[in-house]
């Protein structure tokens, strides 16, 4: 993907359908805690340490065909994701 290559990320729009996303925001929204500790999380920004330990509705994200091939391209082998922040 060539923004991969000159940029190092890339946005993929539409990626879940729209149910599946409002499900995973209030989810999320429910997890939300404080704002934040410090000056490196910023005093304004909230964050969920841990999401897939704490929720299987994630699952369709990290196993997505296109995640996969995403991060086989981007370390060349298959990779296992374990860690998710929201």
């Amino acid at each position: 993907m060539k923004s991969l290559d000159e940029d190092g990320f890339v946005i993929v729009e539409n990626l879940l359908p729209l149910p599946l996303l409002e499900a995973l925001r209030n989810e999320m929204h429910e997890m939300l805690g404080p704002v934040g500790r410090n000056s490196f999380e910023g005093f304004q920004t909230q964050r969920i340490y841990l999401v897939l330990a704490r929720t299987s509705s994630c699952n369709p994200l990290i196993e997505h065909p296109l995640v996969l091939d995403l991060l086989d391209t981007f370390f060349l082998t298959r990779a296992i994701l374990s860690g998710l922040q929201a």
